[in-house]
């Protein structure tokens, strides 16, 4: 049996936004479940246009301490409402998605920053149509190749980044979204890059090209894409390797780059350290911490060298939001960043007990990283990986 909600002592919106999904609860049927579905989204999105988060975040808290299921679909219905839109052209119905084609990107040297040109946005433009999208689609690329930090940083503002781009894919003039701009950082080999678009077809028709013809499969269109791609980004990005995954909906775009870029982390840094310091096999350490302030948020992995306790490099393995919500096991997740590092190469690995305050460093903001003794520390890089190159030319 569900449990009731409380709902006192809770702000007028939360308890009306816990009511209808209460009222949801109570769905028998597919025609109610479309009903609640339809009112849920534009609820939702009534309070994002209106950058009132604080009305999502509370709702999302006061049902995780009441039922995780509960507190899941919760993030299921703000998340699909956060990047989609629909909207009337001219008497014409449509339905827009914000998608983002996620590349995972590492290097030897240093990870770029990309604008891209008019040219660039036409090629990629035509080639997300020709690859990815339905015939009818209509669309509207940022001209850029955004990390996760210049992206937007809440619910309200990825809806508001998705109602710009669609009214620029019509034809309206104003501002792109706004991105925040980020010193490049010498120390990062390994990172995602995002290309975001907004994508709208007429309402009831499919919007992926693999919806249009089924016997065309994901996996053919992203290696269409990737072909498409290569060679241009290629360009872009010198004396860098990348790998372009399937274009997806905003939300699940985010989480399957995550999960990618942990392993290529890893895995990248590994093989940094290894070349740059010629490293035998065995010489190469780490230490995993948990870390967090009320929970797990992250584990991050510090590498050393045998012999010596300098911290000379770190990686970030995220808890994504799913994580969070199944409560995943920390065992579970030391287990699996082990089993990582040992097959990059790292054959010794220090687990630290407990979780750890999410220190970073007051002046660059760089994260501090694990040490054996579980302490965590600023990373202190050897001179030998100054004296390699730092810059592709």
């Amino acid at each position: 049996m569900r449990k009731k909600l409380p709902t006192s002592k809770l702000p007028r919106a939360v308890n009306h936004v816990l009511a209808s999904l209460r009222a949801s609860f109570t769905s028998a049927s597919r025609f109610e479940d479309r009903f609640w579905q339809s009112h849920l989204e534009q609820l939702i999105q009534s309070h994002l246009s209106a950058g009132q988060d604080d009305v999502i975040e509370s709702t999302l808290t006061e049902l995780a301490t009441i039922d995780t299921d509960q507190a899941h679909e919760w993030l299921e219905h703000v998340q699909a409402a956060s990047q989609n839109l629909n909207i009337e052209i001219d008497g014409q119905k449509w339905q827009v998605l914000l998608v983002t084609s996620a590349f995972s990107v590492w290097t030897r040297y240093q990870l770029p920053q990309v604008t891209l040109t008019k040219d660039d946005e036409a090629y990629l433009t035509q080639g997300i149509k020709q690859t990815v999208l339905a015939p009818n689609a209509v669309v509207q690329v940022l001209p850029q190749l955004l990390g996760l930090d210049e992206m937007p940083r809440s619910y309200s503002e990825t809806y508001q980044w998705l109602e710009r781009l669609t009214n620029r894919a019509f034809g309206k003039r104003i501002p792109l979204p706004k991105t925040i701009t980020l010193e490049p950082n010498p120390a990062l080999l390994v990172d995602t890059r995002h290309l975001l678009f907004a994508a709208a077809v007429p309402e009831g028709e499919p919007l992926f090209r693999w919806q249009a013809d089924v016997q065309i499969s994901e996996s053919q269109c992203q290696d269409e894409w990737i072909a498409h791609v290569t060679p241009r980004l290629s360009q872009r990005m010198p004396g860098c390797q990348f790998h372009a995954l399937t274009p997806r909906a905003y939300h699940s775009g985010l989480e399957l780059s995550e999960q990618h870029i942990r392993m290529v982390a890893i895995d990248c840094a590994s093989s940094w350290l290894h070349s740059t310091l010629e490293l035998k096999p065995g010489d190469l350490r780490a230490c995993i911490a948990a870390v967090g302030e009320r929970a797990v948020q992250e584990y991050r992995v510090g590498y050393y060298r045998a012999g010596q306790t300098e911290v000379i490099y770190g990686t970030i393995w995220p808890v994504l939001e799913d994580e969070e919500m199944q409560q995943a096991s920390a065992i579970d997740t030391f287990d699996e960043i082990t089993e990582v590092l040992k097959e990059s190469g790292v054959s010794h690995v220090t687990r630290i007990p407990g979780v750890l305050w999410p220190e970073s460093c007051d002046d660059c903001t760089a994260p501090f990283f694990p040490n054996v003794s579980g302490e965590l520390v600023h990373i202190d890089l050897p001179d030998e990986v100054f004296d390699a190159p730092q810059h592709f030319h």
